[in-house]
């Protein structure tokens, strides 16, 4: 294996960008050596980097950019240490695909980025097409991310994990600006789990700002995996599987999800429409959190459908848990399912509506828990009417409460 690095900005295609006068091959690890390289060629290498060298001597930064035009293919592992930005799309009409990981590191900079582009049309076709074999993990300190998605398509084949600290040190960022259409992939074989920050929110895949009007139209997140919260960290929303936050974006997941005592799997605060295809679990196992962790936490406007069931914990845990938390006022929810509640020793829930003016259908059987401490099927403490469609049926525990109806709420 050797090391390879730029000594001129330029094509990759050119001899005279190389250490050497030679173009790098296959066992090398390459270097931007702050220089600007296109890829205007196929390329297969061990990795891309642009971190600071002593021997050879090699000055941090730089980066290696797509062409905006036709189609490339980058075998190779993007490795970010102290220094962000190493391989940027840019605006155009590149098929761009990267067979490898990608780990971002130290820097507040996306390491891998789909830049900031230009309206032109709703139309994706006018905008770039990206495709990622591999896994890719967000950074140790704030805004250290994986990839930053500002528009056009990703397709995602791998394992997507939230970083280590600091805040939005997210695997994957779709952060788009100028109304540009955006729509992401996560591949079947793939799993999305959230990060172990203690001082932020970093999540394997956060939706922020999206775009409006037509654009949204061409807009849409699909993931076909399942989704896991953090297994450590400040607890809530802090490290999700997957966070929408302030978008528009609707979402289909095809997966299961699984709550941690620390972490919510699903963390939603914004207008889109989400859709879940597949059973939603609380957290059985762990240590930390607070008394409204649940596996999904719904505090948008939104419509949330759950087609699958909602399983309580099945195992005695330190903390309270749910599968399914409504917060804010008007929240719409719609589960085609049962929900069964756990057997937690301390307080859990299946379901959990904490606010009024809230849109609830529930089209299955309601079964309560058989924990030693209120194993609550549907928890309701404001006044919102819930329709229930199926059986309710008390549990095995001294507190296997089926409904519990703590603030005038109306079951139907």
């Amino acid at each position: 294996m050797a090391t390879r690095y730029a000594v001129a900005n330029g094509n990759w295609s050119a001899t005279a960008t190389w250490d050497g006068g030679t173009l790098p091959g296959a066992a090398d690890d390459v270097y931007a050596n702050n220089r600007t390289v296109t890829i205007d060629q196929d390329v297969t290498v061990v990795s891309l980097r642009n971190a600071a060298l002593a021997s050879p001597a090699i000055t941090a930064g730089g980066t290696f950019n797509a062409p905006t035009s036709g189609t490339r293919v980058v075998n190779a592992n993007v490795i970010s240490t102290t220094n962000g930005g190493i391989v940027t799309i840019p605006a155009g009409t590149v098929n761009f695909t990267l067979n490898g990981n990608i780990t971002a590191g130290t820097n507040a900079n996306a390491t891998f980025s789909m830049g900031t582009y230009t309206f032109i049309t709703e139309s994706l076709s006018n905008y770039p097409v990206v495709t990622i074999n591999g896994n890719i993990t967000g950074g140790s300190v704030t805004s250290s991310e994986g990839v930053r998605h500002g528009g056009g398509s990703l397709y995602v084949t791998g394992t997507v994990r939230g970083g280590t600290g600091g805040n939005s040190c997210n695997g994957i960022a779709v952060f788009t600006s100028n109304n540009v259409p955006s729509f992401t992939q996560i591949n079947t074989g793939s799993a999305l789990i959230g990060g172990t920050s203690s001082s932020g929110s970093t999540a394997a895949l956060s939706v922020g700002w999206t775009p409006t009007g037509a654009s949204i139209t061409t807009s849409s997140t699909i993931i076909n995996c399942d989704l896991t919260g953090g297994a450590s960290g400040s607890g809530g929303s802090g490290n999700a599987a997957f966070a929408q936050n302030t978008n528009s974006i609707p979402t289909t997941i095809t997966g299961n999800i699984y709550g941690t005592l620390a972490n919510w799997a699903i963390f939603l605060q914004g207008s889109a429409d989400v859709t879940v295809n597949g059973n939603v679990y609380a957290a059985s196992s762990g240590a930390g959190g607070s008394s409204n962790v649940a596996a999904i936490y719904h505090n948008s406007g939104g419509l949330l459908t759950v087609n699958g069931n909602l399983i309580g914990s099945t195992s005695g845990v330190a903390t309270s848990s749910g599968c399914v938390y409504l917060v804010t006022s008007g929240c719409k929810y719609t589960q085609n399912g049962n929900i069964i509640a756990g057997n937690s020793t301390t307080t859990n829930y299946a379901f959990w509506t904490g606010n009024s003016g809230h849109t609830i259908v529930i089209n299955g059987d309601v079964t309560g828990g058989y924990g030693g401490n209120n194993s609550f099927g549907v928890r309701s403490n404001n006044n919102s009417p819930i329709t229930i469609n199926g059986n309710a049926t008390g549990g095995a525990g001294s507190s296997g409460i089926a409904l519990q109806n703590e603030y005038r709420s109306r079951f139907a």
